[in-house]
């Protein structure tokens, strides 16, 4: 995430809640994190499906709305967004 000092700009509210739920993810997992579009794209590599599972949980009790139909692994990657409710 870019553009200005951090906690500051339109990507502080989702970017400071998936940062929580983030952070325990093994080294190495996470391969993309953009802010595009008012929502946060998160590519994560070499999670299994009920890893992914729990991840998606995390994001959805800190409040945040992920999109469902494009978290589905495809070559070791699993790509969704994700966007404060």
């Amino acid at each position: 995430m870019t553009g200005g000092p951090a906690g500051s700009g339109p990507s502080a509210p989702v970017g400071g809640r998936a940062a929580g739920a983030l952070s325990g993810l093994p080294a190495g997992a996470l391969r993309v994190l953009a802010y595009e579009n008012a929502a946060l794209r998160i590519e994560l590599l070499g999670l299994d499906e009920a890893a992914l599972r729990n991840q998606v949980a995390r994001l959805r009790q800190l409040g945040l709305e992920v999109d469902a139909g494009s978290q589905a692994p495809r070559g070791g990657v699993a790509a969704f967004t994700v966007r404060a409710r």
